[in-house]
């Protein structure tokens, strides 16, 4: 699996895997978080688990969805341009996810739920909702965390080498390949069909 992980790391499409491979890590540790936050209120069988596996799978589908407009821009940008754009390009990926699942984790403290209807609602009242967090939250905090947490993602993913071999993948992989990105399709499609 690790080698297999490393091959498609080391290609065009490096940065997209990687992106997909963060948000995977950042579902799968709240997900857990979550569970053992409400610990004494779960009922502890096999659904349980089984309810993690389906939310596991649902993350890859996700990942994969995420992905595939990050892997459509790779597979057209030249080598050249690598380090000007499609590392920020994936660091700003990766703060979005980072600041939707710390999101995530401020709506749980305030409904012991993850996103549902109330967060819908909130979408619907947006200005009176936005004027609400600022006045009981401290934003500048949030978004210094959101960014080292999502620069930590990046220094994580440099420290083991994944972006070295994501850069030399690019520069060997110089023909764009349009086909890839359209791998990523496959798990949004198949496992949301499956579900139904």
């Amino acid at each position: 699996m690790h080698n297999f992980l490393l091959k498609k790391i080391r290609s065009r499409q490096g940065g997209a895997w990687l992106l997909a491979l963060t948000y995977i890590i950042l579902g799968t540790v709240l997900r857990l978080s979550f569970l053992v936050a409400s610990a004494s209120e779960v009922t502890w069988s096999w659904t349980t688990f089984a309810a993690l596996l389906i939310g596991f799978i649902f993350d890859i589908a996700m990942a994969g969805f995420f992905a595939i407009p990050f892997a459509l821009i790779s597979s057209f940008c030249k080598s050249e341009r690598f380090r000007l754009f499609l590392i920020p390009l994936w660091c700003f990926g990766v703060f979005l996810f980072t600041f939707w699942k710390i999101s995530e984790i401020l709506f749980w403290q305030e409904f012991a739920v993850r996103f549902n209807f109330i967060a819908v609602d909130y979408l619907v009242y947006t200005s009176e909702v936005v004027k609400n967090i600022r006045e009981s939250y401290n934003m500048p905090l949030i978004f210094l965390a959101v960014f080292s947490l999502a620069a930590g993602f990046y220094f994580l993913w440099r420290k083991c080498g994944y972006t070295q071999l994501w850069s030399e993948g690019v520069v060997e992989d110089a023909t764009p390949h349009w086909w890839t990105p359209m791998l990523l399709v496959v798990p949004v499609l198949v496992i949301p069909s499956y579900s139904y």
